[in-house]
């Protein structure tokens, strides 16, 4: 799995987020002192496919960059599906959500990915 640590505000959310556990990961980031999962955005777009609520954390802890696995939408290793129905999710409304700011609902997709994404770890000061 490629990871790099790339410039927070190069990437792209698409959904919205819940600002009690955006809280409770900044606190459990804080605590441990290291970053250990990487977001997993595209690799073309920087659009942020898993991560969203570690993505804001990070922006609260006051860090520049965090580790991200790369992926591809075009790729047959990745599925999207609405959360709560299981049913495909349209990746051009995701694109459309990134674009404009409009975010989706929290939660509304879930990324399947074929490939498993390694963990990582390393000191938050070397992403301030």
């Amino acid at each position: 799995m490629n990871v790099q640590l790339i410039a927070i505000e190069v990437l792209r959310p698409h959904e919205l987020v819940d600002a009690t556990h955006v809280e409770y990961l900044t606190r459990q980031i804080v605590e441990k002192g290291h970053w250990l999962r990487p977001i997993v955005v595209d690799r073309e777009s920087h659009i942020v496919m898993d991560g969203h609520h570690r993505l804001e954390a990070a922006r609260r802890v006051g860090l520049s960059k965090i580790p991200c696995a790369l992926l591809d939408y075009n790729s047959d290793d990745i599925r999207v599906v609405e959360t709560h129905s299981g049913i495909a999710f349209d990746v051009a409304l995701i694109k459309s959500a990134a674009e404009c700011g409009d975010r989706l609902p929290i939660k509304s997709t879930k990324h399947i990915f074929s490939a498993n994404i390694d963990s990582v770890d390393i000191p938050l000061e070397q992403l301030r």
